[in-house]
């Protein structure tokens, strides 16, 4: 059998405004790129959050077809960048909770109408036999393609709506995400806890829908000493309210009641970033709260290796790649249960993603005992050879060569 023409359409280049979503696209594109004939249409120019956040109108940055008459090959792999000011993320914003009613004229609904079209007629030049889209930034251009052409359609869904707006409200982009899954050949989700969550909330037939593991390399070990006396609980990721960052003050304030040798650290940026450096400001626990902002790979890592524990206390967490990062890196971890990390990380303590006292508790018990620590650890780094890239790619290139 020969090598499929497959069309993806991607999230844009790793980093802070594609997350874990950038992460994970860059490592299956990498592996397709050998497999088969692989083509990517992303959205360039990511602009900050701010733009909706502050109300501010967004400049419509228009292309001409003409820009793609040479495609930038990287690695094997013809990439052709979109220009948009919109990212995967804003669903945090309160402009993706509108309902389809309300949303005529709005920036963030206009900048996903212009990128889809953009993106419809870059793929009149696109030999391909399978689409392949991830998360809703591309469902649209993915739907209209697959009326198109007729080609077969496979959704990778890395995050929805109903994570990103907590299970409270059904925003214009869950009717977008229910559209696109309606039409799939196939859905792929990164945990059973998604696939759930398709089915009872999207109403989508379970059989369409199969579950695929996000994958884990191995980082170097970084040796680097804490510069604290006390002990290190971290949290990394998004500050948004699917993250659960506040309960992560909460819960920190909490441990600090329990065992005051504790120290806490929070990396990573989001629309509640300004909220909580003032939160934690005027918390009891002000002296011993850290907020980093984004870090790189290799601060990432530093930072790790200086921690006791990894707390992540998601209101709904497809998957988490950051839990399998601290587990790379010897962290023991208390996570939450709505997580796909749950399923495959048996070592972690879990706890609900609203019971505070439950995840103090459980840090604690970690701090307290480094016997305890140590084995749990050991448990989840034992895990994390089956849970290899490699693996988690070659389920995902048979269900595109299935067409």
């Amino acid at each position: 059998m020969g090598k499929k023409n497959v069309l993806m359409l991607g999230p844009g280049e790793p980093g802070s405004l594609t997350s874990g979503l950038g992460k994970a696209a860059d490592e299956i594109s990498q592996y397709l790129a050998d497999y088969t004939y692989l083509t990517i249409v992303q959205p360039d120019n990511l602009d900050s959050l701010d733009a909706i956040e502050n109300n501010i109108s967004l400049s419509k940055q228009k292309i001409s077809i003409d820009d793609f008459s040479d495609f930038n090959v990287i690695s094997e792999i013809s990439k052709i960048n979109v220009a948009a000011s919109i990212s995967p993320y804003w669903s945090d914003q309160n402009a993706s909770r509108l309902e389809t009613k309300e949303i005529k004229s709005h920036p963030l609904f206009d900048q996903l109408q212009d990128v889809s079209k953009d993106i419809v007629k870059v793929t009149e030049r696109i030999n391909h036999d399978v689409i392949y889209a991830h998360d809703w930034i591309t469902f649209r251009a993915a739907i209209d393609i697959k009326a198109k052409y007729k080609k077969p359609l496979v959704l990778h869904v890395h995050s929805l709506d109903y994570d990103r707006n907590c299970g409270k409200s059904k925003s214009w982009v869950f009717d977008l995400e229910k559209e696109a899954f309606q039409k799939a050949n196939v859905i792929i989700c990164v945990s059973e806890y998604s696939k759930a969550i398709i089915e009872k909330e999207y109403g989508v037939d379970p059989s369409k829908i199969q579950v695929i593991h996000n994958g884990y390399h191995q980082k170097p070990k970084t040796k680097t000493k804490s510069p604290f006396k006390e002990k290190v609980v971290l949290f990394v990721g998004r500050l948004t309210g699917q993250k659960g960052p506040t309960k992560f003050l909460e819960i920190a304030e909490r441990v600090n009641e329990l065992y005051p040798n504790s120290r806490f650290i929070m990396a990573g940026e989001g629309d509640l970033y300004k909220s909580l450096i003032e939160a934690g400001a005027h918390s009891e626990i002000a002296n011993k709260f850290h907020i980093t902002g984004y870090l790189d790979e290799p601060d990432l890592l530093k930072l790790y290796a200086m921690s006791d524990v990894y707390c992540m206390p998601s209101v709904s967490e497809p998957f988490g790649l950051t839990a399998l990062e601290a587990a790379g890196a010897g962290l023991p971890l208390v996570i939450s249960e709505n997580s796909g990390a749950a399923e495959v990380m048996t070592g972690a303590l879990l706890s609900k993603f609203d019971d505070s006292e439950t995840f103090a508790k459980h840090i604690v018990s970690i701090l307290k005992d480094e016997k305890k620590a140590i084995e749990l650890a050991k448990i989840n780094s034992a895990l994390l050879p089956n849970l290899s890239w490699e693996k988690t790619n070659v389920q995902i290139l048979a269900i595109l060569d299935s067409f």
